[in-house]
């Protein structure tokens, strides 16, 4: 075996889904790098700066905040996870939280406990003291977790539980409880619980700009159910007033006059809220709209809330988007209203073309499946199965645009200034990307029927295109499709390497010549095979003539290149006639993904990526973590060409950047993209049902490159028939002009003497054709009477005949007697004989019946 050297040259990360981040500090927000991974990322909103905290395991399952008390709280994923606490500039562990898995953590509001959901094995909620950084003792200090478990939170005051479930919420007391009067301990007991008949969302009221509130109003509840807002006393849960919204509610934020409700379509209104000792006020009347703001997408919003300061709306949204609205929070009620007359009261402030809001994405989502990096400018280019291709910037890590595509993507190449991507239905999409502020989608072509482009090589402007589930490997030179080869098996792998393109079919490892063009789409070429072990799904060619595969066996083998033609190999036996020259164990989980460059890079679904000499597989190998394996890991990685830099992708929307250098350089991008940063861009695409098949297009083109050919040859028929007529008018002229003796009449007027002769022999072959169908239709009609004669009159021996009389029209006819065959007339001839034997046996028994009587 090999040791692995785990080394530390993570450098950023772009892995902002949307969906679950929390607010550390003033203006910077915290998420999970790729939402299961080993990274939490601190996300500096003002200047753009990133921090992270690592995992020193096998990442992160979840983490808590307490913005305030500058409390961080994270769990470890796996067996025995710790729990880090974060406290200012305090760190410490909590051991024994929980055996695997931790659902959810809440820290209260006075910093001192922790609310920790347990999921397999124990399904419970405990509480741990932070102070004393044990978990509180007592034997009823946890509960058990019911199903369709939801949320727990503390409530504002620190001492009090809520715990929401589908058909339920819950309210929880702390008491102190004494254990023989020695021990000082704690219990969680009910207080009240109310049933909920509809999906619910809990908002607790709480003063955002200062703590002087009073206890009545600082603990009540906000219940969200549809477009119903429920207020509910939060010492008894007792409802106190509802409201119906005119849409569906997905988030509320309570202020100190208002609250900020978010609608499904985006929009957003502040309504005045219900407060006891200002019913009467005819200014701030309970849920009346006071303002509204309209996000320009009209996306749904995943999350929003306040910063620490309460000066910014931090909102973001399902394309994983980031809005940044700067609209303050108030002051109680009339602190920073200025007087206003009555008609002004009841007018409704629009604050959508007021407040232009900073917009930071939109970002990945979902699985990377590509990506690439420009020469020229410090640009990647990246894309993803949901059909989002981002392009952003190397120096900032900002997005700079995206486009979406009406398909899946399934694999992407860069060959500047195209963009060749892939689907799963098995179209190839060419665009143009030299410009990137404005894409141009310029050729798409349907390759294989519902059947993914599982990989695409280039090598020069020469491309290559396969799918794993067809035998067919296609070839283009730019965007011009040279044509297609058909291998024996399925093909699992194509990369280029030494001026071939090499293959992974089955049991076999194949090398093509790049093909010229031919006159026919199937080309003829010249196939090398050598057998290898089966299953192997990755390939990569080094510079020293040899070929590296990976596969299911999760084992790194290096081949030499194919020597043997495939049509004299025999394909019925599958075992490989020599070993791999070299081979050693690779990741623990099947590989995804593997480059070379000045080392074989290779990532799995473990989450690492690996990278080691690609002449000795066993010598200096270096292991990166950054991905974890319950997001699926590491989808894709790619190796700069011009920073010693590596870009991995994962299955989260994830993108890491891996460097041991600062990267230097102008942000050349972000200057192009200045006057309209990150505008969204419209492509005419269509669906992958739509695209045209590639016979289809191959006939269109040619069409096309023939159309100035024909365009010219009507030309010169058009010249060459106006000369005819001309010539043609001149005889007419001069036929008109002449003796009355020698002018021609019409009839005789030939000019065509070519069309006259066709016409006379289109005459005569018409006449032989009808002499033809008559002396058809003649022996027809012999034959139909030969055979009517032949069973009619012929069968008759004696015909019938009759005599007409000449005075008295009588006609006397005889009996007609068919003829009769043999055996027909031996049986004849035996009833005949049969007869006359019955009446001579009548005429005896007669006569002796008669002598009977004489003698009586």
């Amino acid at each position: 075996m090999f040791s692995k050297k785990w080394v530390n040259i993570f450098s950023d990360c772009i892995a902002f889904t949307g969906d679950k981040w929390e607010l550390l500090e003033q203006d910077t927000i915290g998420f999970l790098a790729g939402n299961c991974l080993d990274t939490l990322c601190k996300w500096n909103l003002e200047n753009n700066s990133k921090t992270f905290v690592h995992s020193q395991r096998q990442g992160f399952q979840c983490f808590t905040v307490h913005y305030r008390k500058n409390i961080l709280v994270v769990a470890e994923y796996g067996l025995n996870p710790l729990v880090h606490v974060y406290d200012n500039e305090n760190e410490y562990d909590l051991v024994g939280v929980s055996p695997l898995e931790i659902l959810q953590m809440e820290v209260s509001n006075c910093g001192r406990y922790l609310l920790v959901i347990l999921g397999v094995p124990k399904f419970e909620i405990c509480l741990w003291d932070l102070k004393e950084k044990c978990r509180v003792k007592g034997k009823f200090s946890q509960l058990p977790l019911k199903l369709n478990f939801i949320e727990a939170k503390f409530t504002i005051l620190g001492e009090r539980i809520l715990i929401r479930y589908a058909n339920e919420l819950q309210l929880y007391q702390i008491t102190p409880h004494y254990d023989n009067q020695i021990q000082k301990q704690v219990q969680l007991e009910l207080v009240t619980s109310i049933e909920l008949s509809a999906p619910t969302i809990m908002v607790q009221d709480y003063n955002l700009i200062d703590d002087s509130k009073s206890q009545f109003e600082q603990n009540n509840i906000y219940l969200i159910q549809g477009n119903v807002l429920i207020y509910l006393d939060g010492t008894n849960l007792n409802e106190i007033v509802r409201h119906e919204c005119h849409s569906e509610i997905k988030h509320l934020i309570p202020t100190q006059v208002h609250l900020i409700v978010v609608y499904v379509n985006s929009k957003i209104e502040w309504l005045y809220k219900y407060i006891t000792n200002n019913l009467e006020d005819k200014v701030a009347v309970p849920f009346k709209v006071n303002k509204k703001y309209n996000l320009h997408d009209h996306r749904e919003v995943k999350k929003i809330m306040y910063n620490q300061q309460c000066t910014k709306l931090i909102c973001s949204q399902d394309n994983a988007t980031l809005f940044i609205i700067p609209i303050p929070a108030e002051g109680f009620l009339g602190e920073d209203e200025a007087q206003v007359d009555q008609q002004e009261e009841d007018k409704v402030i629009d604050l959508t073309h007021e407040i232009e809001p900073v917009k930071l994405g939109p970002f990945q989502k979902g699985v990377i499946t590509f990506i690439r990096e420009y020469k020229q400018l410090n640009v990647i280019v990246c894309g993803s199965d949901q059909g989002v291709v981002l392009f952003m910037d190397v120096i900032t890590k900002l997005p700079l645009r995206s486009f979406n595509i009406e398909g899946k993507i399934i694999s992407g190449e860069l060959i500047e200034p195209n963009l060749i991507i892939g689907t799963s239905a098995g179209v190839l999409r060419f665009y143009n990307v030299a410009d990137i502020r404005q894409p141009v989608l310029f050729k798409m072509i349907k390759l294989y029927i519902d059947k993914a482009i599982s990989s695409i090589s280039i090598n020069d402007n020469n491309l290559a295109v396969c799918s794993s589930d067809s035998p067919t490997v296609f070839f283009f030179q730019n965007e011009n499709l040279i044509g297609f080869v058909d291998l024996p098996f399925n093909c699992q792998a194509i990369a280029y390497g030494k001026g071939q393109l090499f293959c992974i079919c089955s049991f076999l490892l194949l090398s093509l010549p790049q093909p010229k063009q031919q006159q026919s789409l199937k080309l003829e070429v010249q196939i090398m095979g050598r057998k290898i072990d089966p299953d192997q799904t990755l390939l990569i060619v080094t510079p020293q003539q040899e070929v590296i595969t990976t596969g299911k066996d999760k084992i790194f083998k290096k081949y030499k290149f194919p020597e043997e033609l495939l049509s004299k190999m025999d394909l019925k036996m599958r075992v490989a006639n020599q070993p791999p020259v070299d081979e050693q164990d690779g990741h623990q989980l099947p590989a995804t993904c593997l480059a070379i460059k000045d080392f074989l890079y290779s990532s799995a679904k473990d989450g690492t990526i690996m990278f080691r000499s690609y002449q000795q597989l066993n010598q200096d190998v270096r292991l990166l973590r950054g991905h974890n394996l319950k997001s699926g890991g590491v989808s894709t990685i790619y190796v700069s060409q011009k920073y010693k830099m590596i870009y991995s992708g994962g299955f989260e929307g994830d993108i890491f950047w891996w460097t041991g250098e600062k990267i230097r350089g102008d942000s050349d991008a972000a200057q192009l993209m200045k006057n309209n940063y990150n505008a969204p861009i419209e492509i005419l695409d269509m669906p992958d049902q739509e695209v045209r098949y590639y016979q289809q297009v191959l006939e269109s083109e040619f069409l096309e490159q023939q159309a100035p050919i024909r365009e010219q040859q009507k030309k010169q028929t058009k010249d060459l028939l106006k000369q005819i007529q001309t010539k043609l008018n001149a005889l007419l002229q001069e036929n008109a002009e002449a003796d009355e003796l020698e002018r021609l009449q019409r009839d005789e007027f030939v000019i065509d003497l070519y069309a006259r002769d066709a016409i006379l022999e289109d005459g005569k072959k018409q006449q032989q054709a009808l002499r033809d169908l008559v002396k058809k239709e003649n022996v027809k009609q012999e034959i139909l009477y030969q055979l009517i004669k032949e069973r009619t009159w012929d069968q008759i021996e004696i015909p019938m005949k009759g005599v007409n009389g000449l005075i008295q029209h009588i006609i006397v006819t005889n009996y007609h007697i068919r003829v009769r065959q043999s055996e027909e007339m031996r049986k004849l001839k035996l009833i005949r004989e049969l007869r006359k034997q019955e009446i001579r046996e009548l005429k005896i028994r007669k006569q002796q019946a008669n002598q009977r009587s004489m003698e009586y």
